[in-house]
């Protein structure tokens, strides 16, 4: 608390550090940003002053352009030559717009057949012998061996009826999906859903990457209140068709999903969100 103070004797006012503001206010205008990052800067150097230091900067397929700019500061500054920035990511292109040395760079490959089948056996709580075969290959096919993918299937394909248990097996019923089985597969799950949750997440996937919580509220405030917006926002991230990141992220949580959703877009509906977006 007493070095936040240092950098920033306007939060005194605040009291317990649980109470100053969120990162993301820091982060507003230029003086607050390069206060921010000189703090983290004589951060970094106390604590590798003694021994080095490895940080992990995870989940960075999602970093906004504001702190790719933060962390380029920081890891950029000549006095941090005993601390090394390590990103994780599972896009080999993410982050590319900043430098950063390739030895500093880990990308987690996908799950490969076996790990995919493996990671479904644990999800299912099943042996090998307890799961029909054909349903590894479709996951795997269809979430290119990406964990957050692999849940989200499995979740919508138990709430479809598409696998259930008959006895001790988990039987896939693989020819009620046809050839366009991903696709007909989010779109019975995006039918069951009430129109706020759907409207959300059609306008959710006219973002490229990413979108945020308080740009899709002024997307769609004119449908429903903030209350209302946040409950079913909730009702998405259980359903795993979402994920919520505390700086207020939101993603549609399997990229295959955007085009499928965007297309259920009518044109009236996806002008008037590209407008609202551009607006905002």
């Amino acid at each position: 608390r007493g070095t936040v103070l240092l950098y920033f004797p306007q939060f005194s006012s605040y009291g317990e550090f649980r109470n100053f503001p969120k990162s993301k206010n820091l982060l507003s205008s230029n003086e607050d940003f390069f206060r921010l990052v000189s703090m983290c800067k004589d951060f970094v150097k106390m604590a590798a002053r003694d021994k080095p230091i490895v940080l992990m900067l995870d989940n960075f397929d999602s970093v906004d352009k504001r702190s790719l700019k933060f962390i380029q500061e920081i890891s950029a500054s000549p006095d941090n030559t005993n601390g090394l920035f390590t990103i994780v990511t599972v896009d080999p292109e993410s982050g590319s717009s900043i430098e950063i040395p390739a030895f500093s760079r880990i990308v987690l490959s996908p799950f490969t057949f076996s790990e995919t089948r493996e990671f479904i056996e644990s999800a299912l709580r099943k042996s090998e012998n307890q799961i029909e075969k054909e349903l590894y290959l479709w996951v795997y096919r269809n979430s290119r061996g990406i964990a957050k993918h692999i849940r989200s299937l499995l979740f919508l394909l138990s709430e479809e009826k598409i696998i259930y248990e008959k006895g001790y097996t988990v039987v896939f019923r693989n020819k009620k999906l046809g050839d366009k089985g991903e696709v007909k597969l989010l779109k019975s799950k995006v039918s069951s859903l009430p129109p706020k949750e759907q409207y959300i997440l059609k306008a959710a996937s006219v973002y490229l990457r990413f979108t945020t919580k308080e740009a899709l509220f002024a997307v769609v405030s004119d449908k429903m209140d903030e209350s209302e917006f946040e409950s079913a926002l909730s009702v998405l991230e259980s359903n795993y068709l979402v994920v919520i990141y505390k700086n207020g992220r939101i993603n549609i949580v399997n990229k295959m999903f955007k085009p499928i959703l965007y297309s259920l877009l009518s044109n009236e509906e996806a002008v008037s969100i590209h407008k609202k977006y551009g607006d905002y």
